[in-house]
């Protein structure tokens, strides 16, 4: 094996360390044990497996523990004391660590530990089950482990509260360590569950008084605040476009009593726009009160009624009079009332209206002709976006009621300096960078599609990029839908495709999307999906692992996005062009598509909140895991839905 030429610790760790400077600082990366050892995954041979992990774990890995941690324990080590201190920590001592003791941490409101003690493990050591208890080296008990967990236990007596610490103590079981089968044990497991779950309900209940006292009341404002994220976060990302911006303030100079109609092709970044015209007037206009609805963004925005009633309701807020009369729901009483409200804007206290995204309107409760758009009165601006082709024709409706076409401003295209600033501040946020050649490809591929929304869509795959990735591993592809489909295409080789299939098919399919937990609770009823993630083992509990869940949205690099509703954050698409792609990918065949909405609505029917799911094993499971296919049962443990028809 390669590391047989490793004749010392230094040249060990440049065997297993490479130095990326496409990181922010640069950073030595450790190396995929795969890459160095190929057969360590390799359940087809069990013998080249065996072989692999010894090389790992019984040479390479105690060999760069040793030497690294030696090498910080030196004289000449500059590093803080912190930062020396995760080469000799466990990853749960790290994590303890960061939840027990970070600054924004409160420990008498959001720390309980529980503390089990074995009063006479020291004494069996040599029992072969001492190892799930201990740490060892060898065959010794691990002494620099032991110390570190003294020095980490005595550090918790100090920092939590003594309310929220419990003690037990219990005699060994031997062969087994702790068993449920002694008297002594399952009494203390008993107060250990109970003690538990009276603590961290407690701790919810005290969270959720929290919240209610201080949390938006009501769906008007839960999908207000939606939009001002939006706005913000558009606002947080814009770069570049300083022509077209002055361009379009200068047609909003003359635009009144008409409204500004910004349009262009899927992708061009219009709604970056609008967001960023709607800042540059306001933050021009002293006095001026801004109304924008990103539209198909939240629950309230995604018809023409709906957003009339919730504007005509900001409207009355911002412009307030005596005597405020309801407001009404209906299309045509909303029609009739939004010139009204429009009229209260003075010049003191001007009005910026700004709706984006007008096709993304549905025409189900209220015609596309556009009844509702009236001339404006005085002190009123309004900026409109659409797609230049739409298929519900609102480009085309605009254009026939807009009496001046120079009202209607195409976006311009995405210039190549912009795109780079957006590409790198992209990349800067997530503390990357990429190198002269990468940042070549990146701008032959950009001339090929020259639109924002594809400078940042390839900044999420140069994410992935290191600096010593080889030329020919550095691919992008040269559109906006190709580019998405390789990032879910590496996604499935990584994830796993089953797992990643379901998932985002059933992201797609939820109307207005999934929240996380919601996510779980489904995929823990998605049967091939845990047959698939527990090829190799059975679970104590069926249901799916969030970290898996977490890794697969982790990797997804903005192409999902949160909206809000009914106060809950909901999971979907961050773009049209992304939903459009996950259909084509995961819910085109109607035998799949059936069956992912099955499963969705089981679930929100709470079909399995209080029953045991009946499942089999896999062939695949039975063969290697000598288990059976027959029908069992096996509860999920999933939240209970109470729908109101």
């Amino acid at each position: 094996s390669l590391t047989m030429a490793a004749e010392n610790i230094e040249a060990l760790i440049a065997l297993w360390y490479r130095l990326d400077t496409n990181s922010s600082p640069p950073a030595y990366v450790l190396r995929p044990i795969s890459n160095v050892y190929p057969d360590i995954n390799n359940h087809a041979d069990p013998k080249a497996r065996a072989r692999d992990t010894a090389a790992w774990w019984e040479r390479d890995f105690p060999m760069l523990q040793a030497g690294l941690r030696a090498a910080v324990a030196s004289s000449h080590c500059t590093l803080s004391e912190t930062d020396k201190e995760k080469y000799f920590v466990s990853v749960t001592h790290n994590e303890i660590l960061h939840g027990v003791f970070a600054s924004e941490v409160r420990p008498g409101d959001q720390v309980f530990w529980y503390h089990r003690v074995i009063r006479d493990l020291p004494e069996h050591v040599r029992d072969p089950a001492a190892r799930n208890y201990l740490d060892f080296k060898g065959d010794e008990a691990d002494a620099d482990a032991a110390a570190m967990l003294a020095t980490l236990t005595a550090s918790f007596h100090q920092a939590v509260p003594k309310h929220n610490i419990h003690e037990y103590s219990v005699a060994w079981a031997p062969q087994q360590g702790v068993s449920p089968e002694l008297p002594e044990h399952a009494r203390y497991l008993e107060t250990l569950c109970n003690d538990v779950y009276q603590d961290i309900s407690a701790s919810i209940e005290a969270a959720a008084r929290t919240q209610a006292a201080v949390q938006l009341r009501g769906p008007f404002l839960l999908d207000l605040s939606q939009h001002i994220e939006t706005l913000q976060a558009k606002i947080a990302s814009f770069v570049g476009r300083a022509t077209a911006l002055a361009e379009a303030q200068r047609l909003l100079a003359v635009a009144p009593p008409h409204p500004l109609v910004v349009h262009g092709p899927s992708g061009s970044g219009k709604t970056a726009f609008l967001a960023k015209l709607a800042d540059t007037v306001f933050r021009a206009t002293p006095g001026v009160r801004l109304v924008a609805r990103f539209l198909g963004t939240s629950a309230l925005s995604g018809d023409i009624r709906a957003t009339l009633a919730s504007v005509c309701r900001q409207l009355a807020l911002l412009y307030p009079v005596d005597d405020e009369p309801a407001l009404p729901e209906e299309y045509q009483q909303l029609v009739a009332l939004l010139p009204k409200l429009l009229a209260r804007a003075t010049a003191a206290h001007p009005l910026l209206l700004v709706l984006d995204s007008l096709d993304q309107l549905s025409v189900a409760n209220a015609p596309a002709n556009f009844s509702w758009l009236c001339p404006l009165p005085p002190h009123v601006t309004l900026i409109l976006s659409t797609l230049t082709e739409d298929s519900q024709g609102f480009f085309i409706a605009l254009t026939e009621r807009l009496p001046r076409p120079e009202l209607l401003f195409s976006l311009p295209a995405f210039d190549a300096a912009d795109a780079d600033a957006l590409f790198a501040n992209a990349l800067a946020r997530a503390s990357r960078t990429v190198t002269p050649e990468q940042m070549a490809l990146f701008r032959a591929r950009f001339g090929q599609c020259p639109l924002p929304i594809f400078a940042a869509m390839a900044a999420g795959r140069a994410m992935n990029w290191t600096s010593f990735t080889p030329c020919s591993s550095t691919l992008l592809a040269e559109s906006v839908p190709t580019v998405i489909a390789d990032h879910l295409s590496d996604m499935e080789l990584q994830h796993g495709r089953l797992f990643v299939a379901h998932a985002l098919g059933y992201i797609t399919l939820a109307k207005h999307g999934l929240s996380e937990a919601e996510l779980e609770d489904v995929l823990s009823c998605d049967d091939d999906v845990l047959n698939a993630v527990y090829e190799w083992w059975i679970p104590p509990v069926r249901r799916l692992p969030p970290l898996l869940w977490s890794r697969v949205r982790r990797a997804l690099h903005g192409l999902l996005a949160e909206r809000g509703e009914d106060g809950v954050r909901l999971l979907r698409w961050y773009h049209r062009q992304c939903d459009a792609a996950a259909r084509a990918r995961y819910t085109e065949d109607p035998a799949i598509a059936r069956e992912l909405h099955a499963a969705l609505a089981d679930y929100f029917v709470g079909r399995w909140a209080q029953d045991a799911k009946p499942f089999r094993h896999s062939p695949a499971q039975a063969a290697r895991l000598h288990v059976s296919t027959d029908e069992a049962l096996a509860p999920r443990l999933i939240a209970t839905y109470c729908l109101v028809a």
